[in-house]
C-alpha cells in the first residue's frame, strides 16, 4: 500500500492489522469519531460500544416534525421512481435448518415508505413477520399517512381497523 494524497492506496486487497486486541480508531479534526474495539465491536460517534454496532449522537429533535437531518441513523433508498409503496425496509434475519444446511431467512422486518404516488409526502411504516416458508415475510400492521392503524389490512380507513377476529380482556369504554 501506498500513501498517496492524503489517501491510503492498494491496486489489490489490503488488511489493517492492530495486533494485541488493541482497537482501531478514525479521527477527523483531531477528534475520535468511530473506533472498532479488539472484540470487534463498531462505534461511530462513541469509542466504548458495548455492542456489535453502537451509534451514539446528540440528537437535539424537540418539535412535532422530523426531518432525515435529525437522525442518528437513516435508512435511505435512492431508487429514483415514482411510484408508491417505494421505501427502506429494515429486516431481521437469522439461519434455519432445513435437513442438510442452515440458510439464512429473513423473520420480520420493518419497512417505511411513500404510500402515494406523486409529489406527496404521505409516509408509511409497515411490519411484516414471516409464518411460512422461509423469506416469505407478509405486511401484518400498517400504520398510513393520516396515522390510521392497520391490523390483517394494508389499507385502514380508520383510526384503527382490524381484519381479523378481536379479543379483548377487560372493560371497554366509549368516550
Amino acid at each position: 500500500a501506498d500513501l498517496k494524497s492524503s489517501q491510503i492506496y492498494a491496486s489489490s486487497a489490503y488488511d489493517i492489522i492492530v495486533g494485541s486486541n488493541n482497537p482501531l480508531f478514525f479521527r477527523t479534526n483531531d477528534t475520535r469519531r468511530m473506533a472498532i474495539l479488539g472484540g470487534g465491536n463498531v462505534g461511530i460517534g462513541t469509542i466504548s460500544p458495548s455492542s456489535l454496532l453502537s451509534i451514539q449522537g446528540e440528537e437535539q429533535h424537540t418539535t412535532s416534525t422530523i426531518s432525515f437531518t435529525d437522525a442518528l441513523l437513516d435508512i435511505y433508498n435512492d431508487w429514483e421512481s415514482n411510484t408508491d409503496e417505494k421505501g427502506a425496509i429494515l429486516t431481521f434475519s437469522d439461519n434455519y435448518y432445513d435437513g442438510a444446511n442452515y440458510i439464512k431467512t429473513t423473520r420480520a422486518a420493518i419497512k417505511g415508505g411513500t404510500d402515494t404516488v406523486g409529489n406527496t409526502a404521505d409516509g408509511f411504516l409497515a411490519f411484516y413477520t414471516d409464518s411460512g416458508g422461509a423469506n416469505t415475510a407478509n405486511e401484518r400492521m400498517r400504520i398510513d399517512h393520516d396515522g390510521n392503524v392497520g391490523i390483517g389490512t394494508t389499507d385502514p380507513d380508520k383510526t384503527l381497523e382490524v381484519g381479523g377476529q378481536v379479543r379483548i380482556d377487560g372493560s371497554t369504554t366509549e368516550g
